[in-house]
């Protein structure tokens, strides 16, 4: 399964590399599309950890400084679309107007980024990339078989698994967004493994992809949550635009909630089967 690791990493880095070099177009999308290959890297990375400690170690270090460069440059236009996915249907005139207010300043905030730091920041990132491609062909991952990328997927779908009880116990955003990050894992890894037995694979894929949707829309609600203490606001907008958030935030928690109870039904064994069974 060696080469088959190599040469997922290095498409998924080859195509984050591509954003980077056409990033003029739409800065933006393209923080967008690197962070995403950037995730699914690291996730395919989390399936040779017991394998080859030394390359994750190096690699995921790499790849988490680098999705550091981008977090900050992604937050404005985050919040931005998080902000139009509210129901404004019952406000009143004046809170709709503070609404639509706070999203013309954050459409601002995302347009009006430093265009020199944006490239200096991309730059950083092709570096980091292009070093680990080429350190990519070279990776030392021991005796990698179908058995042992099944185990940690597994394992990393018994940490989800175990998120989505705590999160259904405490429901925090604390508690829902280290969950989150499970599912985004479980999601990458259902990705990478699609490529390798693409008719098993696909629906679980689509699966936590909805499920990994609800809990980033939530995520960025929380954010933006946290952002109206900086805006200047009156008391009744704040509160207006907080029951919003609060309404979007339950209903995404439901469908969310609905989705894991599907994607973790199973336990970690007879998860652990099913991948086995994919690749007969």
């Amino acid at each position: 399964m060696s080469p088959e690791i190599q040469r997922i990493a290095a498409e998924t880095l080859s195509e984050a590399l591509a954003e980077i070099a056409r990033a003029d177009e739409n800065p933006h999308e393209a923080v967008h599309e690197v962070r995403k290959r950037i995730k699914r890297l690291r996730g395919l990375l989390r399936l040779v950890r017991h394998a080859a400690p030394e390359v994750f170690a190096l690699e995921n270090g790499a790849l988490r400084d680098a999705a550091r460069e981008l977090s900050a440059l992604r937050d404005d236009k985050a919040l931005e679309e998080a902000i139009l996915t509210l129901d404004q249907g019952a406000l009143e005139p004046t809170d709709v107007e503070a609404v639509q207010g706070l999203a013309t300043r954050l459409a601002a905030r995302s347009r009006d980024v430093d265009p020199q730091s944006l490239k200096s920041a991309l730059q950083r990132v092709d570096t980091v990339l292009l070093a680990v491609r080429e350190r990519s062909s070279q990776w030392a991952l021991g005796d990698l078989d179908w058995p042992a990328l099944v185990r940690a997927a597994g394992r990393t779908y018994r940490k989800a698994r175990q998120g989505f009880a705590a999160t259904k116990r405490k429901g925090n955003d604390e508690v829902r967004h280290e969950w989150r990050k499970r599912v985004k894992y479980v999601r990458d890894h259902a990705h990478l493994l699609h490529g390798l037995a693409p008719e098993r694979m696909g629906m679980r894929e689509q699966l936590l992809d909805a499920l990994a949707q609800r809990l980033g829309d939530h995520h960025d609600l929380a954010l933006l949550r946290a952002t109206l203490a900086n805006e200047d606001f009156a008391g009744h907008e704040r509160e207006a635009l907080s029951r919003l958030i609060e309404q979007r935030q339950d209903r995404l928690d439901l469908e969310a909630l609905a989705l894991a109870d599907r994607a973790f039904a199973r336990g970690r064994k007879r998860y652990e089967r099913q991948l086995e069974r994919a690749m007969m």
